[in-house]
């Protein structure tokens, strides 16, 4: 598919989900779409607590964007600091870009998470991306954390 049709899938995807609010209808095409499949650096987590931006208990909000990262459409959040467990303490919301692979759902609105995150830079407008993609989320669910891996 050439860039031009890519573009208009993005826009009208875009468009869709800022004239309808519907953010079901989004996530739906996004689980469609392309997934990233390649490998990535060892996620160890002493290195990884030690290297992070900010290390945070969050609670997912609505979805605020959707954007075309080399071929693979992803999801950028809103997302509600509920503590910050590592890194410069932040109130409120920031938005979060989750990387979207092939055998990893989609966040939902309400979940709480801990998040490995890391200051966005390039392209992506987004305020953090997650480090280690899979591997640097903990959902926590009835106050247990249970890691995806």
């Amino acid at each position: 598919m050439n860039n031009p049709i890519r573009c208009l899938l993005l826009l009208s995807l875009l468009l869709l989900s800022g004239c309808f609010n519907d953010s079901s209808s989004v996530k739906s095409e996004l689980n469609s779409t392309a997934c990233s499949e390649f490998d990535r650096e060892p996620f160890v987590f002493v290195k990884a607590v030690e290297s992070v931006d900010l290390l945070a208990h969050v609670k997912i909000g609505e979805l605020h964007a959707v954007v075309d990262d080399y071929g693979i459409v992803a999801p950028i959040f809103q997302v509600e600091i509920l503590d910050v467990l590592k890194g410069e303490p932040v109130e409120g919301t920031i938005t979060v870009y989750q990387e979207k692979e092939c055998d990893f759902a989609l966040f939902e609105e309400g979940e709480e998470w801990v998040l490995f995150l890391n200051e966005m830079d390039g392209d992506i407008e987004a305020d953090y991306g997650i480090k280690g993609s899979k591997y640097g989320v903990f959902r926590i669910d009835d106050s247990v954390i249970e890691g995806l891996r």
